[in-house]
């Protein structure tokens, strides 16, 4: 067949080597008047075929040639036509395997371009990921990084340790700090197969290695115990400063004692020395009676450096302290209204003021202000409105992620804008865990420019005079081309970026800041700092807000809820959330109460609901 005699002949080929196929291919060449030297010579060749590394040629056509395509008939047909006495009809029928097996050569050549074109791709694909997210990251400081092929802290390897068996793990992860303090056997790449076997070649035919690393792992181990890890514990909190701010005294508030305030929960830990005491004292006399002495020291040494409280020096404002106005409020007014435009967020403050006008005057309410605004954008909307910063004991802005004071001193202003406020810098201390600061603004500068680019037209401007050292601020230009809340923290979770994700009420405002900074978050820092109880703070909202709208309505606080056609409707990219508030909060609960409107007149019947106001 022309165009296929390497078919032909690998065909032959095979009827020559194959045992009683070579027999009645010589017998159909006699019938065809060959002579017989042609034939013996035809024999030695295939004797020589064979005898070439016990090279099989039916066996190789059948496994490399027909496998792998759905032709179960190839090889019977072959068969058939090997066992055919006729040579025209056997030669028609070699001809029509010919092209049947070009077709399947074709068909797995385009196979096999297809599943190289695809992995191809496939490499592509990843390796753009790749490079997308080194790009996203490059900017971030190793803290803010992801971690990449890491192994857990795994117990196993502490148990084998306590048997006395050496270990071979990976030199990544919680292995790597396990060997660090047993020291009782080999580190491997868990990607090099010849080092992992190596390693464990090594221990197997190295008997002093072994014996060493069994001493090691049987002296180290009681470093993972609980007393040992209660000891390390306690010896690294006496290193740490307060978690929890301290509370502002001064000596008009000296009738709150030291006791009462919860200085990082000191008192918790004298609990806790007492405690270890008493368990101590009551174990029985034994064998390890030193080493429970010694122990219990130590327990109660590191416990009464933690409970220290007169060890620490105190920030104690005279008199006259700048915020000592918080702590004689015996009632806070959160007014955290979202949902209004500017004209009507004003009126809700005079009324507000309105109808607390006696317990305004008197000092035993105390108001405070909370919204997404910048502390410049609030201070601008006061002025405009008629309304004293001073009026108010603090300001939260930002999302929750700034906290500010009225001040009326120079020195305390905000330099930049001279403002009459100052920022508490020790709330900044209490969220500012793992923030990623100017390599994560420059990440998410960097994402807002591919969001750009990807819609052909500017989306995110970030907003460099709303922003603040805890706050990355971007306005928000076309709110209908805007990714929803859910998708944003979606690639920041991918990219390891620990922040909070919040748009403003109307879509136009759209706020990074750091995880552990929320306007609620913010309240509970009053309570701690200035012991503003909880249950004596009343939020008042609106139908709706920013992101974080439900986190102002549960909790031990009081909630207001103004309703009313005077509410704005919220912007589409609140409308992608996959549940109602109804789910989130409880309405029918005893905090929280509802009226229409904010008229002076409504605001005082639900504040005497909450025994805020006197009758």
């Amino acid at each position: 067949m022309a165009g296929n005699d390497w078919i032909n002949s690998y065909l032959e080929a095979i009827l020559d080597a194959g045992g009683a196929a070579g027999d009645l291919s010589a017998a159909a060449g006699s019938g065809d008047g060959r002579d017989g030297t042609a034939v013996e010579k035809r024999d030695k060749s295939s004797l020589m075929l064979r005898e070439r590394g016990r090279f099989s040629p039916a066996r190789y056509f059948v496994e490399e040639v027909i496998s792998g395509f759905d032709e179960t008939d190839l090889y019977k047909t072959w068969v058939r036509t090997s066992a055919m006495r006729s040579p025209q009809e056997r030669n028609t029928r070699l001809e029509n395997m010919s092209w049947r097996i070009w077709n399947l050569a074709r068909k797995k050549k385009q196979i096999e371009g297809e599943e190289a074109s695809r992995l191809s791709k496939q490499r592509m694909e990843f390796e753009k990921a790749r490079q997308y997210a080194a790009d996203l990251s490059e900017d971030l400081s190793e803290g803010e990084k992801g971690e990449t092929n890491n192994e857990p802290f795994g117990l196993t390897l502490i148990e084998a340790a306590a048997y006395g068996l050496p270990m071979v793990a990976t030199r990544n992860g919680g292995p790597v700090d396990i060997h660090r303090v047993l020291d009782n056997g080999i580190l491997v790449d868990p990607h090099n197969q010849n080092e992992i076997a190596e390693a464990l070649y090594k221990l197997v035919s190295d008997k002093h290695l072994w014996s060493q690393c069994r001493q090691n792992g049987l002296k180290n181990i009681h470093k993972f115990s609980w007393p040992e890890h209660c000891q390390n514990y306690l010896a690294r909190v006496v290193t740490l400063k307060p978690r929890h701010p301290r509370w502002q005294k001064n000596d008009v508030a000296a009738e709150i004692s030291e006791a009462d305030s919860p200085e990082d929960s000191l008192r918790d830990i004298h609990d806790i020395s007492l405690n270890l005491k008493l368990s101590l004292d009551s174990e029985k006399s034994g064998s390890k009676e030193g080493n429970s002495n010694a122990l219990r020291r130590h327990f109660e040494d590191a416990a009464q450096k933690l409970s220290g409280v007169n060890d620490i020096k105190k920030d104690v404002p005279g008199e006259n302290g700048k915020w000592s106005s918080l702590r004689r409020r015996k009632h806070i007014i959160v007014i955290a209204v979202d949902s209004v435009q500017d004209a009507d967020f004003v009126q809700v403050i005079k009324n507000i003021f309105e109808a607390s006008r006696n317990e305004r005057s008197s000092g035993a309410v105390g108001f405070v202000l909370s919204t997404a605004r910048a502390i410049s954008e609030l201070h601008t909307l006061l002025i405009s409105g008629g309304i004293e910063a001073s009026d108010f004991d603090a300001f939260i802005c930002n999302s929750g992620s700034d906290l500010c004071y009225p001040s009326s001193s120079s020195e305390d202003m905000l330099n930049l804008a001279e403002l009459p406020f100052m920022i508490d810098l020790d709330y900044h201390s209490q969220i500012e865990y793992r923030w990623g600061g100017e390599g994560l603004r420059k990440t998410l500068i960097r994402w807002a420019a591919e969001k750009n680019k990807e819609s052909g037209q500017k989306i995110f401007i970030e907003d460099e005079e709303c922003s603040s050292t805890y706050c990355i601020s971007f306005k928000v230009s076309n709110t209908a081309a805007a990714p929803p809340v859910k998708e944003i923290r979606r690639t920041m979770r991918i990219q390891a970026l620990r922040c909070h994700v919040l748009y403003s009420h109307d879509g136009s405002k759209l706020n990074v800041i750091p995880v552990l900074a929320s306007r609620s978050q913010a309240l509970r820092y009053l309570y701690i700092r200035w012991g503003v109880e909880l249950s004596n703070i009343t939020v008042i909202v609106g139908e709706c807000g920013d992101t974080d709208y439900e986190g102002l309505l549960g909790g031990v606080h009081k909630t207001i809820i103004l309703k009313g056609s005077f509410n704005t409707a919220p912007n589409q990219v609140h409308a992608n959330r996959s549940y109602s508030s109804q789910d989130v909060v409880s309405f029918d609960k005893q905090g929280i109460a509802s009226i229409e409107g904010y008229g002076p007149d409504n605001l005082k019947s639900a504040l005497r609901q909450f025994g805020i106001l006197k009758d």
